[in-house]
This record gives C-alpha cells, sequence and structure tokens, in this order.
C-alpha cells in the first residue's frame, strides 16, 4: 500500500479536524481515537466511495495523524493573530 497516494480531499478532510480540534480539543480526541481503531481492526473508512476496505498500516495512520496535527499547529498560529 502507498501512503502518499490518496485524493486531497482526505488531506484537507484530516488538516480541517486538526484545525477545528485545537479550538474543540473533543474533536482532536475523537479523529485521534478513530484512527486509532482504525489501525487496531486494520480496517479503512473511505467516505468519497462510502466502503470499508481491510488494510491498514502504521505509516498510513502516522501519515494521517501527521496531517492532523499540522492542522491544529495552524490553530495554534491562527489563535494568536
Amino acid at each position: 500500500m502507498k501512503v502518499w497516494e490518496k485524493p486531497a480531499f482526505y488531506t484537507v478532510t484530516h488538516l480541517l479536524l486538526g484545525y477545528i480540534g485545537y479550538f474543540y480539543f473533543y474533536v482532536l480526541a475523537a479523529t485521534v481515537a478513530y484512527q486509532l481503531v482504525q489501525l487496531a481492526m486494520n480496517k479503512r473508512f473511505f467516505i468519497l466511495e462510502m466502503k470499508l476496505g481491510d488494510g491498514n498500516s502504521v505509516e498510513h495512520t502516522a501519515l494521517k495523524l501527521a496531517e492532523v496535527f499540522l492542522g491544529y499547529c495552524a490553530g495554534a498560529l491562527t489563535s494568536r493573530l
């Protein structure tokens, strides 16, 4: 599985969840928990196709959480403007 090949929609979604998560902690906590549950179950949910698939990895989850973290950092930076 190539973790980098995915529609931009998913990256933007992860960034937005991190951004919103800066202001609303429960959004951040739910996002991280959701990603870790997907990893533990070795499942992935594809919202654009509305399907559940097999095959998750630590690398893929780390990438998604890094995107969330970048969104969180953007929230922290913009809240100080």
